[in-house]
């Protein structure tokens, strides 16, 4: 009886066993092809969504959302390269002072390049001051972004573990 059942088990594998391939689309998906003509997508890489909420918060009290403010995800801190820059002009400022000045004008060109160089992402706040940025490929990151105040520039420049989901509130207090 034994001996049967595995003689008809080994008999039957084989039909049940179906060859698959694996093949990308023209938009870049992945599939996989079944020797029946059936097809299914491929599971996707994992991703990770960040989520933001942006304002500056005065002595008063007054809460004003950044409203529709671009930022960034980089791919490597920009602050080593910021340093390194040449100082600029009559003011001599270093990178990080450049892009602090460069909330009115666009007069320090080299400063906003090496954001340009490590960004990944890019988003932008809405009226209300969030964001939400969904399909990050999981890793570490910064976070980039800057919006004039009354009489400054308030900039975001800070580390951001995207292992998993995050949500975040920037404010002048966590701004460099």
């Amino acid at each position: 009886m034994k001996f049967s059942f595995l003689l008809c088990l080994l008999i039957l594998c084989p039909i049940t066993a179906q060859p698959q391939t694996k093949a990308t689309t023209e938009d870049g998906r992945k599939v996989i092809l079944n020797a029946d003509g059936s097809w299914k997508y491929a599971e996707s890489s994992p991703s990770v969504t960040l989520k933001i909420e942006a304002a500056l918060v005065y002595v008063g009290g007054n809460v004003r959302p950044v409203a529709r403010r671009p930022f960034a995800l980089l791919a490597a801190d920009p602050t080593p390269e910021l340093m390194r820059l040449p100082r600029a002009g009559e003011h001599n400022l270093n990178g990080v002072q450049q892009l602090a000045q460069n909330c009115w004008k666009d007069s320090y060109p080299d400063a906003p390049a090496i954001i340009r160089n490590h960004t990944r992402y890019t988003f932008t706040t809405g009226f209300d001051g969030k964001a939400e940025l969904r399909d990050i490929a999981p890793g570490k990151y910064w976070i980039f972004g800057q919006t004039p105040a009354s009489d400054r520039c308030v900039m975001w420049i800070m580390e951001v573990d995207m292992t998993k989901d995050q949500s975040l509130t920037l404010d002048q207090l966590n701004a460099i």
